[in-house]
């Protein structure tokens, strides 16, 4: 079941009178509803990685080489000319072998 919260507001408005309540989820809830849950294997440290790969912590290794090359092509410098594009590259890149590296460990004996 979802912890609700409820916040009170009085709006400062000419159209907008009266006291109105807010629902919204509790934080832990609010982040494990964008669907991405993580695993209580994964590391908090590879939250991030997951994410920069848009990627659920369950994928496995042939799902995050799918999903690199779709970032890749999205983000790599000679495709696209963002002046970000490097350091997006260079991220994608750092979130793809951390994950990797994880997923090798687990595989071995």
């Amino acid at each position: 079941m979802a912890d609700l919260g409820c916040q009170t507001i009085s709006p400062g408005g000419p159209h907008l009178a009266g006291t109105w309540r807010v629902a919204h989820f509790a934080a832990g809830q609010q982040a494990a509803s964008d669907g991405r849950r993580y695993a209580p294997g994964v590391p908090a440290a590879l939250h991030a990685c997951y994410d920069r790969l848009e990627l659920h912590a369950d994928a496995d290794a042939e799902t995050v080489k799918l999903a690199y090359r779709r970032m890749a092509r999205r983000y790599h410098p000679d495709l696209n000319t963002s002046p970000d594009a490097t350091a997006q590259m260079q991220a994608i890149n750092e979130a793809y072998e951390r994950i990797m590296e994880r997923l090798e460990g687990q595989q071995k004996p």
